[in-house]
Protein backbone atom coordinates (compact mmCIF):
# COMPACT_ATOMS: atom_id res chain seq x y z
CA UNK A 1 0.00 0.00 0.00
CA UNK A 2 1.34 3.18 -1.04
CA UNK A 3 1.87 6.32 1.39
CA UNK A 4 -1.31 8.26 -0.10
CA UNK A 5 -3.33 5.31 -0.11
CA UNK A 6 -2.65 5.05 3.81
CA UNK A 7 -3.13 8.52 4.24
CA UNK A 8 -6.62 8.49 2.26
CA UNK A 9 -7.59 5.67 4.72
CA UNK A 10 -6.17 6.61 7.92
CA UNK A 11 -5.43 10.13 7.42
CA UNK A 12 -4.75 10.76 11.35
CA UNK A 13 -2.38 8.42 11.75
CA UNK A 14 -0.52 8.84 8.60
CA UNK A 15 -0.95 13.09 7.40
CA UNK A 16 2.52 13.84 8.56
CA UNK A 17 3.93 12.23 5.41
CA UNK A 18 4.70 14.83 2.58
CA UNK A 19 6.59 13.32 -1.23
CA UNK A 20 8.23 16.77 -2.63
CA UNK A 21 9.57 14.03 -5.46
CA UNK A 22 10.28 12.10 -7.37
CA UNK A 23 6.81 11.97 -8.82
CA UNK A 24 4.78 9.14 -8.15
CA UNK A 25 4.38 6.20 -10.38
CA UNK A 26 0.87 7.46 -11.81
CA UNK A 27 1.99 10.88 -12.61
CA UNK A 28 5.61 9.33 -14.15
CA UNK A 29 3.37 7.83 -16.50
CA UNK A 30 1.44 10.67 -17.11
CA UNK A 31 4.46 12.81 -18.12
CA UNK A 32 5.98 10.10 -20.55
CA UNK A 33 2.80 9.74 -22.24
CA UNK A 34 2.79 13.96 -22.51
CA UNK A 35 6.39 13.90 -23.60
CA UNK A 36 5.28 11.10 -26.43
CA UNK A 37 2.26 13.29 -27.48
CA UNK A 38 4.05 15.89 -27.97
CA UNK A 39 7.49 15.29 -29.29
CA UNK A 40 6.63 11.88 -30.49
CA UNK A 41 6.11 12.62 -34.56
CA UNK A 42 9.45 14.71 -34.24
CA UNK A 43 11.44 11.44 -32.79
CA UNK A 44 9.49 9.39 -35.23
CA UNK A 45 7.94 7.52 -32.94
CA UNK A 46 4.54 6.04 -33.72
CA UNK A 47 4.71 2.71 -32.54
CA UNK A 48 6.47 1.48 -29.49
CA UNK A 49 7.62 -1.89 -27.52
CA UNK A 50 7.02 -1.25 -23.93
CA UNK A 51 9.47 -2.79 -21.20
CA UNK A 52 9.38 -2.83 -17.86
CA UNK A 53 10.51 -4.31 -14.94
CA UNK A 54 8.17 -6.65 -12.78
CA UNK A 55 9.04 -4.33 -9.71
CA UNK A 56 5.61 -3.19 -7.49
CA UNK A 57 6.93 0.17 -8.29
CA UNK A 58 6.16 0.07 -11.92
CA UNK A 59 2.67 -1.00 -11.23
CA UNK A 60 0.81 1.99 -11.78
CA UNK A 61 2.91 2.97 -15.19
CA UNK A 62 1.88 -0.44 -16.22
CA UNK A 63 -1.73 0.61 -16.19
CA UNK A 64 -1.26 4.20 -17.05
CA UNK A 65 0.45 2.45 -20.43
CA UNK A 66 -1.78 0.05 -21.45
CA UNK A 67 -4.62 2.88 -20.95
CA UNK A 68 -3.08 5.54 -22.86
CA UNK A 69 -0.64 3.64 -25.43
CA UNK A 70 -3.34 0.96 -26.95
CA UNK A 71 -3.09 0.21 -30.75
CA UNK A 72 0.63 2.13 -30.52
CA UNK A 73 2.11 -0.76 -28.51
CA UNK A 74 3.36 -3.39 -30.61
CA UNK A 75 4.92 -5.52 -27.98
CA UNK A 76 4.39 -5.75 -24.00
CA UNK A 77 6.57 -7.64 -21.16
CA UNK A 78 6.80 -7.33 -17.74
CA UNK A 79 10.42 -9.28 -17.69
CA UNK A 80 12.26 -11.00 -14.79
CA UNK A 81 14.45 -8.72 -12.40
CA UNK A 82 17.11 -11.15 -12.69
CA UNK A 83 16.95 -10.78 -16.69
CA UNK A 84 20.55 -10.28 -16.90
CA UNK A 85 20.95 -10.00 -21.29
CA UNK A 86 18.15 -8.78 -23.36
CA UNK A 87 19.44 -9.76 -27.04
CA UNK A 88 16.63 -12.06 -27.09
CA UNK A 89 13.97 -9.66 -26.04
CA UNK A 90 15.62 -7.12 -28.58
CA UNK A 91 15.43 -9.65 -31.20
CA UNK A 92 11.79 -10.32 -30.76
CA UNK A 93 11.42 -6.39 -30.65
CA UNK A 94 12.92 -5.95 -33.83
CA UNK A 95 10.56 -8.11 -35.43
CA UNK A 96 7.76 -6.37 -34.57
CA UNK A 97 8.94 -2.81 -35.97
CA UNK A 98 8.42 -0.95 -33.29
CA UNK A 99 10.33 2.56 -33.57
CA UNK A 100 11.14 2.52 -29.83
CA UNK A 101 11.54 0.88 -26.68
CA UNK A 102 9.75 2.36 -24.25
CA UNK A 103 11.47 1.84 -20.44
CA UNK A 104 9.87 2.16 -16.79
CA UNK A 105 13.19 0.81 -15.27
CA UNK A 106 15.82 0.93 -12.22
CA UNK A 107 17.24 -1.63 -11.08
CA UNK A 108 18.02 -3.72 -14.04
CA UNK A 109 18.55 -0.35 -16.44
CA UNK A 110 22.04 -0.79 -16.99
CA UNK A 111 22.13 -4.16 -18.54
CA UNK A 112 18.69 -3.07 -20.65
CA UNK A 113 20.38 0.34 -22.25
CA UNK A 114 23.68 -0.84 -22.72
CA UNK A 115 22.81 -4.48 -24.58
CA UNK A 116 20.53 -2.18 -26.63
CA UNK A 117 23.59 1.00 -27.77
CA UNK A 118 26.37 -2.22 -28.02
CA UNK A 119 24.24 -4.69 -30.49
CA UNK A 120 22.52 -1.38 -32.35
CA UNK A 121 19.12 -2.19 -32.07
CA UNK A 122 16.81 -0.91 -34.88
CA UNK A 123 14.81 1.48 -32.70
CA UNK A 124 14.78 4.27 -30.37
CA UNK A 125 15.25 4.16 -26.81
CA UNK A 126 13.47 6.13 -24.05
CA UNK A 127 11.80 6.10 -20.81
CA UNK A 128 11.80 6.35 -16.67
CA UNK A 129 15.24 4.80 -16.52
CA UNK A 130 16.54 5.51 -13.13
CA UNK A 131 20.16 4.72 -13.54
CA UNK A 132 20.47 6.99 -16.41
CA UNK A 133 19.65 10.18 -14.97
CA UNK A 134 23.23 10.05 -12.98
CA UNK A 135 25.19 12.79 -14.25
CA UNK A 136 27.87 10.53 -14.38
CA UNK A 137 26.16 7.92 -16.34
CA UNK A 138 27.74 8.88 -19.69
CA UNK A 139 31.46 7.59 -17.99
CA UNK A 140 30.11 4.76 -15.91
CA UNK A 141 29.21 3.22 -19.03
CA UNK A 142 31.53 4.06 -21.38
CA UNK A 143 29.41 6.11 -23.51
CA UNK A 144 27.11 3.19 -24.42
CA UNK A 145 23.92 5.10 -23.31
CA UNK A 146 24.51 8.16 -25.90
CA UNK A 147 21.61 8.72 -28.17
CA UNK A 148 19.27 7.01 -25.60
CA UNK A 149 16.25 9.27 -24.06
CA UNK A 150 15.42 9.44 -20.15
CA UNK A 151 13.52 11.58 -17.86
CA UNK A 152 14.95 13.22 -14.92
CA UNK A 153 13.81 16.16 -12.48
CA UNK A 154 16.51 18.49 -13.79
CA UNK A 155 19.67 18.36 -15.07
CA UNK A 156 22.58 20.59 -14.54
CA UNK A 157 22.23 22.67 -17.56
CA UNK A 158 18.88 23.91 -16.12
CA UNK A 159 17.60 27.06 -16.49
CA UNK A 160 15.53 27.51 -13.61
CA UNK A 161 16.91 30.16 -11.08
CA UNK A 162 16.62 27.90 -7.76
CA UNK A 163 18.09 25.17 -9.74
CA UNK A 164 21.23 27.03 -11.38
CA UNK A 165 21.76 28.58 -7.93
CA UNK A 166 22.10 25.34 -6.44
CA UNK A 167 23.63 22.84 -9.11
CA UNK A 168 26.57 26.14 -8.55
CA UNK A 169 26.79 25.88 -5.27
CA UNK A 170 26.90 21.77 -5.05
CA UNK A 171 29.45 21.69 -7.86
CA UNK A 172 31.44 24.54 -5.81
CA UNK A 173 31.59 22.04 -2.87
CA UNK A 174 31.93 19.04 -4.52
CA UNK A 175 34.82 18.62 -7.19
CA UNK A 176 32.82 20.00 -9.96
CA UNK A 177 30.19 17.13 -9.51
CA UNK A 178 26.43 17.61 -10.07
CA UNK A 179 23.78 16.45 -7.55
CA UNK A 180 21.91 13.57 -8.42
CA UNK A 181 18.36 13.45 -9.59
CA UNK A 182 17.40 12.98 -5.59
CA UNK A 183 19.17 15.42 -4.84
CA UNK A 184 17.22 18.04 -6.00
CA UNK A 185 14.15 16.68 -4.57
CA UNK A 186 16.09 16.50 -0.99
CA UNK A 187 17.12 20.09 -1.09
CA UNK A 188 13.92 21.12 -1.74
CA UNK A 189 12.42 18.97 1.30
CA UNK A 190 14.44 20.97 3.40
CA UNK A 191 13.66 24.55 1.87
CA UNK A 192 9.62 23.58 1.97
CA UNK A 193 10.02 22.45 5.82
CA UNK A 194 11.96 25.56 6.64
CA UNK A 195 9.65 28.06 4.79
CA UNK A 196 6.26 25.73 6.47
CA UNK A 197 8.16 26.00 10.02
CA UNK A 198 8.78 30.12 9.40
CA UNK A 199 4.76 30.41 8.28
CA UNK A 200 3.64 28.32 11.14
CA UNK A 201 5.91 29.90 13.39
CA UNK A 202 6.20 26.33 15.44
CA UNK A 203 7.49 23.12 14.82
CA UNK A 204 4.42 21.45 16.40
CA UNK A 205 3.70 18.39 13.79
CA UNK A 206 -0.22 18.90 13.72
CA UNK A 207 -0.25 22.96 12.69
CA UNK A 208 2.88 21.88 10.19
CA UNK A 209 0.74 19.56 8.51
CA UNK A 210 -2.05 22.21 7.97
CA UNK A 211 0.98 24.42 6.83
CA UNK A 212 1.82 22.15 4.27
CA UNK A 213 -1.35 21.48 2.53
CA UNK A 214 -1.58 25.20 1.39
CA UNK A 215 2.09 25.85 1.20
CA UNK A 216 3.72 26.88 -2.13
CA UNK A 217 7.81 26.84 -2.77
CA UNK A 218 9.34 27.60 -5.52
CA UNK A 219 11.88 24.64 -5.83
CA UNK A 220 15.02 23.23 -8.01
CA UNK A 221 12.29 21.33 -10.08
CA UNK A 222 9.41 23.85 -10.05
CA UNK A 223 6.89 25.12 -7.75
CA UNK A 224 5.77 22.43 -5.00
CA UNK A 225 2.68 22.33 -4.01
CA UNK A 226 0.50 19.58 -2.50
CA UNK A 227 -2.14 17.70 -3.24
CA UNK A 228 -5.02 17.76 -0.34
CA UNK A 229 -6.10 15.16 1.98
CA UNK A 230 -9.28 14.26 -0.50
CA UNK A 231 -7.92 14.32 -3.69
CA UNK A 232 -6.82 11.18 -5.92
CA UNK A 233 -3.08 11.42 -4.23
CA UNK A 234 -2.91 13.19 -1.02
CA UNK A 235 0.12 14.49 0.30
CA UNK A 236 2.18 13.88 -2.90
CA UNK A 237 3.53 16.99 -4.71
CA UNK A 238 1.46 18.22 -7.69
CA UNK A 239 2.45 17.73 -11.23
CA UNK A 240 1.51 20.12 -14.31
CA UNK A 241 3.70 22.70 -16.16
CA UNK A 242 2.37 25.40 -13.56
CA UNK A 243 3.94 22.95 -10.59
CA UNK A 244 6.34 20.10 -10.95
CA UNK A 245 7.19 19.48 -14.88
CA UNK A 246 10.34 17.28 -15.06
CA UNK A 247 12.58 17.52 -18.39
CA UNK A 248 13.40 14.75 -20.81
CA UNK A 249 17.01 14.68 -22.14
CA UNK A 250 19.13 12.85 -24.63
CA UNK A 251 22.48 11.52 -23.80
CA UNK A 252 24.91 13.07 -26.37
CA UNK A 253 28.53 13.16 -26.41
CA UNK A 254 29.77 16.55 -25.74
CA UNK A 255 32.97 18.31 -27.68
CA UNK A 256 35.68 17.36 -25.41
CA UNK A 257 33.96 13.31 -25.63
CA UNK A 258 32.71 13.73 -22.40
CA UNK A 259 28.70 12.72 -21.87
CA UNK A 260 25.67 15.38 -22.09
CA UNK A 261 23.05 15.40 -21.12
CA UNK A 262 20.56 17.71 -23.43
CA UNK A 263 17.60 18.70 -22.72
CA UNK A 264 14.80 17.71 -25.86
CA UNK A 265 11.89 18.46 -23.70
CA UNK A 266 9.72 20.87 -22.91
CA UNK A 267 10.92 23.62 -25.15
CA UNK A 268 11.09 26.41 -22.64
CA UNK A 269 13.63 24.28 -20.90
CA UNK A 270 15.69 22.38 -23.79
CA UNK A 271 18.84 22.81 -24.45
CA UNK A 272 19.17 21.02 -27.98
CA UNK A 273 17.66 18.78 -30.31
CA UNK A 274 17.03 15.20 -30.23
CA UNK A 275 19.20 13.51 -32.44
CA UNK A 276 18.90 10.03 -34.01
CA UNK A 277 20.82 7.57 -33.63
CA UNK A 278 23.80 7.26 -36.19
CA UNK A 279 23.58 3.71 -37.04
CA UNK A 280 19.81 4.21 -37.60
Amino acid sequence: MTPNELISQQYEKYKYHFRVGPLNGHDLATHQIEFLNDMGSELGWESFAVLVEDYIWTESLWDVYQEELGDDVTFWEQYPPETDNFTEIYDEIATTDADAVLEAVAHTGATSLVDWNRSQQPFGFGGVHMPMQSPSYYEQVDGNCEYAVGYTNVTPTSNRDRAKSFVNEYQSRHNGTSPIYTGYNSYDAVHVFAQAAKDAGTLDSDELVTTLEGISVAGTTGTIEFNGPDEEFPHDVKYGEEYVHPVYFQWREGEDGTGVQEVIWPDDQATGNYVEPDWL
